[in-house]
């Protein structure tokens, strides 16, 4: 009668653990996923040519913000190179921080001589984002133009875009 005991007892504890869920194999969990999976549908050759300019400009194909409708967002060439304004960048200038620069001009003094001026100026310097355009807030610089002088300058400004 042991050996029953025994093998009762270890049929007995298997049924336990399997219905325990229990398992020695470890499942890693990964982080929950925003790309959009490429659905397989009725052929669509315009579709699919958009899909290959996407891959070939090495971009992000799927759904993005609010928008319902599939489109690529191309990556840049000019990804974190250092920017002072939009026109640096072949996106967005995303603002990092603002710096103080001393500025020399040369002026008329008296007796007609020429006079070095210095004066600081503040510059703000951002990095080329890494996507043509994007989907979120952020603080970019952006040229605008001073309405009483007309002047354009490099001003940060935080913009949303879904």
């Amino acid at each position: 009668m042991g050996a029953m005991k025994t093998s009762m007892l270890s049929a007995l504890i298997v049924l336990l653990v399997s219905c325990s869920g229990a398992s020695t194999v470890q499942e890693k969990s990964s982080p929950p996923s925003t790309a959009v999976k490429l659905e397989k549908g009725p052929a669509n050759p315009a579709r699919d040519a958009e899909i290959e300019k996407c891959r070939q400009c090495k971009g992000n194909w799927g759904r993005h913000g609010l928008s319902q409708s599939e489109f690529c967002i191309c990556r840049t060439t000019d990804h974190n190179k250092e920017c002072y304004e939009e026109s640096d960048c072949q996106g967005s200038c995303v603002y990092q921080r603002t710096d103080t620069v001393a500025e020399s001009r040369t002026v008329p003094c008296n007796d007609g001589e020429d006079c070095i001026v210095r004066s600081p100026r503040i510059r703000h310097v951002g990095v080329c984002s890494e996507f043509v355009m994007f989907v979120g807030c952020r603080s970019v610089i952006r040229t605008t133009t001073d309405p009483k002088t007309g002047e354009e300058r490099p001003e940060v400004i935080h913009i949303c875009a879904d």
